[in-house]
């Protein structure tokens, strides 16, 4: 049985158990994990490891080895040669801007732009118009991120307790789940590459959010945040 599932499969399944993004040898581990027997159909490991990187560069219009006939189905989370990959249908979008979307659900854009303007002056409020980790307070550098997505948690979409203002980079990687938070505020790195892209180039003044901000419903949405893209915390 699982040798009639197809390599593309498998690598979909491995991303979708690491939350939508990996590292290669994070993939390699998660193929193995779900599909057990996959290794012995290959010569050895590295041809085993070799079919893993075909699939992910030839699915991908990141990748030069990407052919229009092919299904883009994943991305290239930083640099080429990194290795960190994520599947395009985890990308989740802060803010929806298209109107289908929005006329889908009965809301207008202008009225889209109205709430989610007093969400960002709220949240800015509370985090006192900076970000907690950069300290960079350019107004037009930060973000007002939603920690359960805008268009999965229609209750939650105004209350800040749902928010955290980050610098516009940050905010990215949060989003996509390459940081999240612990239950006691520190910021947490999907893995070593991503922690040390961050420790190298972000500058960071704190590694965690200050006690005022973790209040009991936020913890309860980070909680959520840590499960949906697979934090072991």
């Amino acid at each position: 049985m699982e040798k009639s599932i197809n390599n593309k499969t498998k690598v979909i399944d491995a991303l979708k158990e690491l939350g939508g993004t990996g590292a290669l040898q994070e993939i390699y581990d998660a193929v193995e994990k779900i599909y057990p027997n996959t290794i012995e159909y290959y010569k050895n490991e590295e041809s085993y490891k070799a079919m893993i990187r075909d699939c992910l560069e030839s699915h991908s219009s990141d990748s030069e080895k990407f052919k229009s006939t092919k299904e883009d189905l994943f991305y290239i989370v930083f640099n080429k040669g990194d290795g960190i990959w994520g599947l395009r249908e985890y990308i989740e979008a802060h803010d929806i801007s298209s109107n289908e979307e929005l006329d889908t659900e009965g809301i207008s854009n202008s009225k889209y732009r109205k709430t989610q303007g007093k969400f960002r002056r709220e949240l800015l409020r509370v985090y006192n118009n900076k970000c907690p980790f950069t300290e960079i307070d350019a107004l037009s550098l930060l973000v007002a991120s939603h920690i359960n997505p805008w268009h999965c948690d229609e209750g939650a979409r105004n209350n800040t307790n749902n928010g955290i203002i980050l610098s516009i980079h940050l905010d990215k990687l949060f989003d996509i789940g390459l940081i999240s938070m612990s239950e006691d505020g520190q910021l947490l790195y999907k893995n070593d590459k991503v922690k040390t892209l961050i420790e190298k180039n972000f500058h960071l003044k704190n590694t965690s959010l200050d006690k005022k901000f973790l209040t009991e419903e936020r913890l309860q949405f980070l909680k959520s945040h840590r499960k949906r893209h697979k934090y072991s915390q």
